[in-house]
Parts: C-alpha cells; sequence; structure tokens
C-alpha cells in the first residue's frame, strides 16, 4: 500500500480540509440536516453531522459505540438508508462519485493507494 499525503500539515489547514469536504457533501445530501443534528445531539452534545463526515476513524468507532448503545439508534440509520421495493439502497451509494473525486483532486491521487494500479476494468 502506498502512503498517501494529505493535503494539510498543521491544525488550521485540516480544518479548512473538513470544512471543503463537509460542504461538497452537504449540498449533496437529500437529507434533513437539522433532524439529523438534532437526533445526533440527542446522543452527545458533540455530534453533527460535520463531525460525523470529518472524523477520524477512531473517532468514528466511539460515536458508533454511542449511537448503538443510545435510543435514536434507528431514527439515526434511517436517514443513511433509502429503501425501495428491490433492495436497500444508502446515501453513500449516491455520494460515493463525489468523493473519490474530491479525495483524487485534493490529495493529488492518480492511482489506487492500495494497489498502485492506474485503471480498473470490471467484469460482469
Amino acid at each position: 500500500m502506498r502512503k498517501i499525503k494529505y493535503p494539510y500539515n498543521n491544525v488550521l489547514e485540516k480544518k479548512v480540509f473538513d470544512k471543503k469536504y463537509y460542504n461538497l457533501i452537504k449540498d449533496k445530501l437529500d437529507i434533513d440536516i437539522k433532524k439529523l443534528n438534532y437526533l445526533l445531539k440527542r446522543v452527545d452534545s458533540n455530534y453533527n453531522i460535520q463531525v460525523l463526515l470529518t472524523s477520524d476513524f477512531t473517532k468514528l468507532i466511539r460515536i458508533n459505540e454511542s449511537i448503538e448503545k443510545s435510543k435514536y439508534k434507528a431514527k439515526i440509520e434511517n436517514f443513511f438508508v433509502k429503501k425501495n421495493l428491490l433492495k436497500l439502497k444508502y446515501l453513500y451509494d449516491d455520494l460515493q462519485p463525489h468523493i473519490s473525486n474530491f479525495v483524487m483532486e485534493e490529495m493529488n491521487l492518480k492511482s489506487c493507494h492500495y494497489c498502485n494500479i492506474d485503471f480498473v476494468n470490471t467484469f460482469e
């Protein structure tokens, strides 16, 4: 796996990077952000959608543990799942191309950081 160089060197630059990422995703979310933030604040006063989108993996584990223990778990999960007749579709499915483009552009990635392959053909 190749090491990824993040486009920030200090806390202020990280905050700018996180804000840019959050604004990109926030504008594409098809959910009631105020209602979700209200539920997240009921779990922990420090939680909101921006924290969910920009936290590191370790913090996300702690957030998940808190949500799992809360009585708001099902309501929070419903914001991220779109149910239709045939299958469940997750909010991430719609956002993945935007997230991918952001990461590729902001981190100047030209290939897969796991395997260093520039292009992958899919087979069905």
